[in-house]
Formats: structure tokens, C-alpha cells, sequence
């Protein structure tokens, strides 16, 4: 979890469960009852969880509430249950996130290949990631592009695509939304009556940091987020595209698409598994985005492809996520892919790759 922003840590949250900050997640998979009796450690894997309002605990302050067997099973939770509240349970070791790994890319790369073509992987890099491998590997970003398209072809991966289109579409439908607002506000101003939504307030505050959108909500409530732009951002937008236009060209249904995107934020995994961007029109758990890689991550699978190092547990240590100068020395190994990446067989890129050079604006 090291690797999330820090606008979830604000104010009273944190990695440690406090009385009032109670993990919702049970050990079977189940919803925790909060008014239930304080959870005793008598099955191993289970851990101790205060209900809300239980008396304050005798450890000294600081110091974590939640214990675990070494030799119990590991725990395991999906990144969605990790927006249902501040407390989390990954103050213990074993504690493992399902899904949104390369571990996971891997084996559904691999489960591809074997389906004989019924089921499909697709890859969206965003610039902010293309150009930090292209930095770190000295080449310029369309050659990285290639040489990206090329290791995921590689792999077996159907398309590489990159998301400059769909952030130049969010952007557009930003400046929608805005004249909206602003023409529905002023027409209420002008006839003295409420605006036709409460959405419809003025100022417009947009960010595809997830991280920020989530601190709005745990802590700021209706007061801000009536105020927040409902235009997805660039990552679900290109979600859209491709379980509704890619899957239809590639011969195959939304549901045997798995969409991965590679970001430069761990909190875009968080943003993914949000079950607003669910898609159940096109089936049971259909997501427009099934897993997130992070630049680090990224990095990491090509140095394990060169033969520069073994995997890490997870799938990755994360800590090279930016790859910038002051990233390089937290994840060697890392860094070490993303220098391979120069080393890597270019390949055709898969649709137009608008302003290669660009690395701004959000995920």
C-alpha cells in the first residue's frame, strides 16, 4: 500500500485500524456487522477488529490493532473493498490484493493464448507512463511506444493502444459540461429558481486522481462532490472504447476482453475496481477496465523478461512507479527494465499515436 498517494492519508487516515475506522471485510469474504461483538482470535487467519465505539484499546498510541498467525493463511481482499472505508487491513503482512497485479496480467495473457483466440487482451498505456520509460531508457517517446507495443505483442497481447484520445475526449466533454453548468446557473440566477439539478452548481472542480476524488468523498460528503465534474476520466474512457468498439472489431465480446491499462499512479487501480464503471449492460462483471500496471510494474516484467531478476512477491515492488530520477534508486529492478526497454524489438503501433511527446494532463 506504499505505493498510493497520500491524499487518502489525510486528516485521521492510515494503515492502522482504529475503533471508529473498522474494516468491513470478513476473512470468508462476507460484510463485517459493525454493531457485532469485538471479533476474538480463534480460528487461524482471523484477525482482531474493534466494533465502532468499543472502548479504547491498551496498546500504546501509534501502534497497530490487527494481529495475524504467520502460519495462517493468507488473507485476501480486492482493491474495491478498499473504498468502503479509511480502516485497512493491510497493516498485516499477509495480507494479499487480488487482481490488480501483473502476476494477474500475466496469467490472463496466458489464458489468452490457450483460448484459441475466444478470449483477448488489450493494452492502454498512458503517455505519463511512455514517456518515463522513455527517459529512463534514453529513447524518445515514439520509439518507446514501438518498443512497448512490441514487448506486449510479444507476450500475446491483441492490441496496444494509447490513451491521448480518449484524454483529448474527456477533455472535450469537460468543456461540455462546463458550458452546461454555467448556462443552467446563470438562467437560475437570472429567473430567481433552482437550478434543474443540485449537479448543477458552480465552480467545477475536476481531477482524474482518484485519490483525491476518494479523500473528497470520506471527507467532504455532498458539499463537495456536488461541485465535482462527472466526466470520466481519460482511463475509463478508454475503458468504453474498448469493451464497446475494440471488442466488436476484434470478433468478440465485451466479456472476453480483458483491458489493462498502464499508469503512472497506483491509485488508478483503485479508480478501476470502483463499481461505478461496471458495465453491466454488457454482462456479468464486465469492467471497462480489468486491470491496472503501474509504470514500475511495467518495468519490472520487461527486466524478468531480459532475464535481469526474478519477480517480485505480488508482481512488483512498486516503489520505481514514476521512474523519475528520484524513483530510480527505490525500485532497482525496475529501473533495470526500463533500461532494457531500448533493447526491446520495436513493433507497428496499433492506430495513430497523437502527440507522442506528450506526458501531461491526468490518467
Amino acid at each position: 500500500m506504499s505505493g498510493f498517494s497520500g491524499a487518502v492519508k489525510l486528516g485521521d487516515l492510515n494503515d492502522f485500524i482504529n475503533p471508529s475506522q473498522n474494516c468491513v471485510v470478513a476473512l470468508t469474504g462476507d460484510k463485517l456487522d459493525l454493531s457485532a461483538v469485538d471479533v476474538d482470535f480463534q480460528e487461524a487467519g482471523e484477525v482482531i477488529l474493534q466494533r465502532r465505539g468499543a472502548p479504547p484499546s491498551d496498546l500504546p498510541p501509534g501502534a497497530p490493532t490487527i494481529y495475524g498467525d504467520p502460519s495462517a493463511p493468507t488473507v485476501k481482499v480486492s482493491l474495491s473493498d478498499c473504498l468502503a472505508c479509511s480502516g485497512c487491513v493491510t497493516s498485516a503482512e499477509t495480507v494479499l490484493l487480488e487482481a490488480q497485479s501483473a502476476d494477474e496480467f500475466r496469467a490472463r495473457v496466458r489464458a489468452a493464448a490457450m483460448s484459441g483466440g475466444r478470449m483477448v487482451v488489450v493494452v492502454s498505456v498512458s503517455p505519463q507512463s511512455r514517456a518515463s520509460l522513455a527517459r529512463a531508457a534514453g529513447l524518445d517517446a515514439l520509439d518507446a511506444a514501438k518498443r512497448l507495443t512490441g514487448f506486449f505483442k510479444t507476450m500475446g497481447v491483441a492490441r496496444v493502444l494509447d490513451t491521448t484520445a480518449s484524454r483529448d475526449l474527456s477533455l472535450l466533454e469537460s468543456c461540455e459540461e462546463f458550458v452546461s453548468r454555467y448556462r443552467n446557473a446563470k438562467h437560475a440566477a437570472v429567473t430567481n429558481t433552482p437550478p434543474p439539478s443540485p449537479a448543477d452548481v458552480l465552480p467545477v472542480l475536476t481531477s482524474a486522481c482518484p485519490g483525491w476524488v476518494c479523500y473528497a468523498e470520506k471527507t467532504h460528503g455532498g458539499a463537495v462532490l456536488n461541485h465535482v465534474s462527472a466526466v470520466k476520466s481519460p482511463q475509463q474512457v478508454m475503458g468504453c472504447i474498448v469493451k464497446r468498439k475494440i471488442a466488436a472489431e476484434l470478433g468478440v465480446p465485451a466479456s472476453a476482453v480483458f483491458h489493462a491499462t498502464v499508469m503512472p499512479c497506483f491509485d488508478k487501480k483503485l479508480e478501476a475496481s470502483r463499481e461505478d464503471f461496471a458495465m453491466d449492460d454488457l454482462g456479468e462483471n464486465v469492467r471497462e477496465v480489468d486491470c491496472v500496471l503501474t509504470t514500475g510494474e511495467v518495468a519490472e516484467m520487461i527486466a524478468v523478461a531480459a532475464g535481469l531478476g526474478a519477480p517480485s512477491s505480488g508482481g512488483g515492488d512498486g516503489a520505481g512507479a514514476t521512474l523519475d530520477s528520484g524513483e530510480l534508486g527505490k525500485g532497482e529492478l525496475a529501473a533495470k527494465g526500463a533500461a532494457a526497454l531500448a533493447l526491446v524489438n520495436p513493433a507497428p503501433l496499433d492506430g495513430a499515436l497523437a502527440g507522442a511527446g506528450g506526458g501531461g494532463g491526468g490518467g
